[in-house]
């Protein structure tokens, strides 16, 4: 018997290294039975640490892909609803140009004009003007719209311009002052000319400093319901109403008017 070993003290063979000696051990089991069973319980136990561990290590990796994965269906989820809004305004451009290019055929230009039935398309074509005008209109869009003729131009309009009525003359201040009266006396006419007296400031009064934003929005909006535009003249009837379209123009060329003020003016097709 080769490569094994021997015991002083009782007759049970260790087995050694090699093949030779598994040979040895199987041959020797049957005869052996304390070496089996010991062999028998070193299996045992060896493969149920293995199964322990493999099972650890599967624990382990399933807790370590379970935040990816969440992580994954999230951002799935978060691109699916990015690309499904996208996909909604592209189908409601598409509309409007389609209704756009209808009014252009029956009409043979782009002004839309405000009312009931085509209020809704020509706040859009507003719109088209003032995202072209930020550079924020797609070119493949741009170039659908010029071959309808549109015309992207924002009419700017002047204060002293408008309308075909001009602000009545106003008298000079110093022939005002210069002026004799037609029924003075010779002393009177003797005495040194009064020092003309500065223009009294003008200030707004509290009913007009309380008006909000708002309440001018909406009276623009009846103007424009009643008159086809937003383009108020100077006049006694409208001179509030112009002076504060004329201060929202300010503002959008200082960058000082909110956008959504901003946004609610191009529905109206407010010129800036």
């Amino acid at each position: 018997m080769t490569a094994a070993t021997m015991s002083s003290n009782t007759d049970l063979v260790l087995p050694g290294d090699g093949y030779d000696a598994f040979e040895d051990f199987l041959y020797n089991a049957p005869s052996q039975p304390q070496l089996l069973e010991m062999r028998r319980t070193e299996i045992i136990n060896a493969t149920d640490a293995a199964k322990k561990a493999s099972a650890e290590a599967a624990a382990r990796k399933a807790a370590q892909d379970a935040p990816t994965a969440s992580r994954g269906r999230s951002s799935g989820g978060s691109t699916r609803n990015s690309m499904s809004a996208s996909r909604q305004n592209l189908v409601d451009w598409d509309d409007n140009y389609e209704a756009l290019k209808k009014y252009h055929a029956a009409h043979g230009n782009c002004a839309v004009p405000f009312g009931k039935e085509t209020g809704s398309l020509r706040s859009w074509t507003e719109r088209q003007k003032k995202l072209n005008s930020l550079n924020r209109l797609e070119q493949d869009k741009v170039d659908k719209l010029k071959a309808l003729e549109f015309d992207f131009t924002m009419k700017q309009l002047s204060s002293r311009s408008v309308g075909s009525k001009s602000p009545s003359p106003r008298s000079s201040p110093r022939s005002s002052v210069n002026a004799t009266p037609a029924s003075t006396t010779p002393a009177q006419q003797n005495a040194p000319a009064a020092a003309p007296q500065a223009p009294p400031v003008r200030r707004s009064s509290s009913a007009k400093a309380d008006k909000s934003w708002a309440e001018q929005f909406e009276a623009l909006r009846t103007y424009r319901d009643g008159h086809g535009n937003c383009d108020v003249p100077f006049g006694s009837e409208h001179g509030e109403l112009r002076s504060w379209t004329e201060r929202q123009r300010k503002l959008v060329k200082i960058n000082r008017l909110e956008q959504d003020k901003v946004d609610m003016l191009i529905g109206l097709g407010f010129d800036f």
